[in-house]
């Protein structure tokens, strides 16, 4: 078995040069204790340092006390060193989930703290197969149906070709102590079902190669899920931009792959935002592949609690929806105003002969008896309207940003400088054709915009 464990390692690239820690996950049952005993046997042959590490779930009526003193023990015939983590006790729903999620907090602290090590689990062949008929049963996706993966961030399987009868024969013959854990009798737990009923009738009624077959479509589903990473990969790098707040999905680019490819982005889009393995069902796809498709400027789609989709031309906003900014500033003659993190708007009195008209939307220059001496900075709200400079007609500020092609969060962050309620210049943009300067002018105040606050 050793042999078979050794190449299987190799074949796999389990464990580098890098890697100069494992850890054993120890959890006192037969199967890890076995990985010890293996992987205390080739640590010299692959070159890593071997140490221990133990997980106590506080459970089973004070059990889990005997098995932490089990593996300590153990830990000390060894003389490895045992990193030992014990569950809160403030945590009192001890779920299947519950347990392993905090199991693995644990070794994913234990892991950070040291880089180059990684944790090996003693799962094996039979394990896997169970997961796969638990996920198959589940309605898992393609990615779950993989089951229990070789090698994952920080973790290595390295039995995961060797079967429970080949690790419980070797326990045998190397005298292998390990403790028996009475909950794994439990017919109450799903996982106990599949092995103690479910798998012993399949492979006896229906084919005794049923692990091998199993093992051969799981190999199967990861080499063919591989190769959809790598084109997701590819769609998402030229497709999806993230911000710190808000994730851009390209429209146009998106209509472009098959739904399978869809769908991902889409999931990867709400994931990126909320931090997690974002799924959608079979008819939200429908209804968010019809929004991406059809949606017009300004139509929204909500998500989860707090999620919004905004569609822009060009565009899909995933994040939550911008707040209008109701502040207002005071802008005085002869002074500055600095407006949001983003911008500074500065006021002040220019003299005829230093006028200077350019293309450079930065710099207007305004009738100052027609503006006065105070102004107000504000942002865009709903109902703005304006006379855009050489227009007869007033016009909604909303079409006039749409006329730009301008998204949502954009058009938000807009400073306007305003008379009372009268728009003055949408800074950066765009004059209001009722301050501009004519042969009657007498009084010349400049306006400029300075970006970076």
């Amino acid at each position: 078995m050793i042999e078979s464990i050794k190449k299987f390692v190799q074949t796999n690239k389990l464990i580098s040069k890098d890697n100069k820690t494992i850890y054993a996950a120890v959890s006192g049952g037969m199967d890890s204790c076995v990985l010890l005993h293996v992987l205390y046997d080739i640590r010299v042959e692959f070159g890593f340092k071997l140490k221990v590490v133990h997980f106590n779930h506080r459970t089973r009526a004070g059990e889990s006390d005997a098995d932490q003193k089990f593996v300590e023990q153990l830990a000390a015939r060894y003389d490895l060193p045992i990193n030992v983590g014990i569950i809160s006790p403030r945590i009192h729903k001890k779920t299947e989930t519950v347990l392993r999620e905090e199991r693995y907090r644990f070794f994913s602290k234990l892991i950070s703290s040291d880089p180059d090590s990684l944790i090996a689990t003693g799962h094996h062949r039979d394990d896997n197969v169970e997961t796969f008929f638990m996920r198959l049963l589940k309605g898992s996706r393609l990615n779950g149906l993989m089951a229990i993966p070789v090698k994952r961030g920080g973790y290595i399987r390295p039995f995961l070709s060797t079967t429970r009868r080949e690790i419980k024969s070797y326990a045998r013959r190397n005298a292998i102590d390990y403790r028996e854990d009475v909950s794994n009798e439990d017919q109450a737990i799903l996982r106990n079902q599949m092995r103690h009923t479910v798998l012993p009738f399949l492979r006896q009624e229906v084919d005794r190669h049923l692990d091998e077959n199993i093992s051969r479509i799981i190999r199967d589903i990861s080499f063919y899920y591989n190769i959809y990473e790598e084109k997701f990969k590819e769609a998402r790098t030229t497709t999806v931009k993230k911000s710190s707040a808000r994730v851009y999905l390209n429209r146009k680019r998106y209509q472009a792959f098959n739904p399978v490819i869809q769908r991902g982005l889409i999931e990867y889009c709400i994931s990126s935002l909320y931090k997690l393995n974002y799924k959608i069902s079979d008819r939200n796809f429908l209804i968010w592949d019809t929004f991406i498709s059809t949606a017009k400027p300004g139509k929204k789609n909500a998500f989860l609690e707090s999620g919004i989709a905004i569609a822009e031309r060009a565009h899909i906003v995933f994040g939550e929806e911008p707040e209008n900014n109701d502040e207002t500033y005071r802008l005085e003659i002869g002074k500055s105003v600095t407006v949001g993190d983003n911008y500074t708007i500065r006021y002040s009195e220019i003299k005829s002969g230093e006028i200077k008209f350019s293309k450079d939307r930065h710099t207007e220059v305004i009738d100052g008896y027609l503006a006065g001496k105070v102004l107000q900075v504000r942002f865009w709200q709903d109902g703005d309207r304006f006379n855009p400079l050489g227009m007869r007609h007033r016009r909604k500020l909303s079409d006039f940003f749409v006329d730009l092609k301008l998204n949502i969060s954009a058009k938000k962050e807009i400073p306007l400088v305003c008379n009372k309620d009268q728009i003055i210049w949408i800074a950066g943009l765009r004059l209001d054709d009722n301050f501009k300067v004519t042969d009657e002018t007498k009084l010349f105040y400049k306006l400029e915009l300075i970006r970076g606050g």
